[in-house]
């Protein structure tokens, strides 16, 4: 499924940035039933703590 996979967005520079991760959803695009996803912007500071992401 599309679990985990990237929420992103492009920028007015014409660069993307991910704003979230998948977390869950019913169907696939179907009216009333939104997609739900993980802000990455909560987990920044635990991602950039715990992985090699302050390195690139």
């Amino acid at each position: 499924g599309d679990s985990g996979g990237p929420m992103i967005a492009k920028l007015k520079d014409f660069s993307w940035v991910q704003l979230g991760v998948v977390s869950f959803g019913y169907g696939c695009a179907q009216a009333g039933f939104p997609g739900v996803y993980t802000r990455l912007s909560q987990y920044t500071k635990w991602l950039y703590d715990n992985t090699d992401l302050g390195r690139l």
